[in-house]
C-alpha cells in the first residue's frame, strides 16, 4: 500500500509519497561550511519546565555542578535560560527571570572568569537583558522572539555582543500556526533573514555578529523543518 501525504490546506506536498518528499529535498542544493575549530555550546535551563533539561538545574547546586560537568566535557560556551519556550510554558515575571539568572551567574562568576568561558543569554524579555548586560560578561544574546525595543537592540550591539535571532511565528509555539503552505519555506526564511539582518545593521550590528536560527520545530509543520533542514 502507498501512502500520500495529505493536508487541508493546499500546498506543495499534497499528493506526494513520502518517498518523493524525501528526494525532493534531497536533490536541493546544499552548501555546507567546513569549520576549523568546532565549539562545543552546553545548555542550562535554570527552569523547572524546559523541554529537554527541566528540573535538572533548577536548583543552584544542580546548576553549578551541571555547568562544571559541561565545561569538563569540552563545552567552551554556556548558554543560560531561565524562560522555558516549550509549548504551552507559563511565562514568568521579568524579576523572577532574572533572579533565577542572577541566582546561578553570581555563584559562577569566578569560575566563569578563570576558565574563560563564553557565555550566552536565552531570553526575550527586554528587561532581563539590559540587567544582565550591565552586570556580567554576556557574549552572546540569543533571541528566540522578535520583540526587543530600539534601546535594547542598540545596547546589545554596543556591548559588541552576538545575537541570535530565530525565526518564529509564536512563543510558545502553536501548533496551528505555521509558515504557509503555498509557498517554499526556504523563500519565506530568505525574506525573514533580509529583513533581519538590516534591521540589525541598523541598530549597529556588525554582520559578523549576526547569527540566524531558522527556528525548526517553531512555527513550522514536520515537513517544513524537514524540508528547511
Amino acid at each position: 500500500m502507498e501512502y500520500r501525504y495529505s493536508c487541508p490546506i493546499n500546498n506543495f506536498y499534497n499528493n506526494k509519497t513520502f518517498a518523493e518528499i524525501a528526494h525532493l529535498i534531497e536533490n536541493q542544493r546544499v552548501i555546507r561550511s567546513l569549520v576549523l575549530n568546532p565549539q562545543f555550546v552546553g545548555i542550562l535551563n535554570i527552569t523547572p519546565d524546559s523541554f529537554s533539561d527541566g528540573g535538572l538545574n533548577f536548583h543552584k547546586e544542580d546548576a553549578v555542578r551541571n555547568f562544571v560537568r559541561l565545561i569538563n566535557e569540552g563545552a567552551i560556551i554556556i548558554e543560560f535560560g531561565s524562560q522555558s519556550t516549550r509549548p504551552s510554558a507559563l511565562i514568568i515575571n521579568e524579576d523572577e527571570e532574572y533572579a533565577r539568572l542572577e541566582n546561578v551567574l553570581e555563584e559562577l562568576r569566578e569560575v566563569i572568569k578563570e576558565k574563560e568561558v563564553i557565555v550566552s543569554i536565552d531570553s526575550f524579555t527586554p528587561e532581563v537583558i539590559k540587567r544582565v548586560l550591565k552586570k556580567y560578561p554576556i557574549s552572546c544574546i540569543n533571541l528566540v522572539k522578535n520583540n526587543l525595543d530600539d534601546y535594547t537592540l542598540r545596547l546589545i550591539a554596543d556591548y559588541n555582543c552576538k545575537i541570535i535571532t530565530m525565526h518564529s511565528l509564536t512563543v510558545p509555539p502553536q501548533k496551528q500556526k505555521c509558515l504557509d503552505f503555498d509557498k517554499s519555506p526556504l523563500a519565506s526564511l530568505n525574506i525573514w533573514a533580509e529583513q533581519e539582518i538590516t534591521k540589525l545593521e541598523k541598530y549597529g550590528f556588525d554582520r559578523k555578529n549576526i547569527i540566524l536560527d531558522p527556528g525548526i520545530g517553531v512555527g513550522k509543520s514536520v515537513y517544513q523543518n524537514l524540508y528547511i533542514l
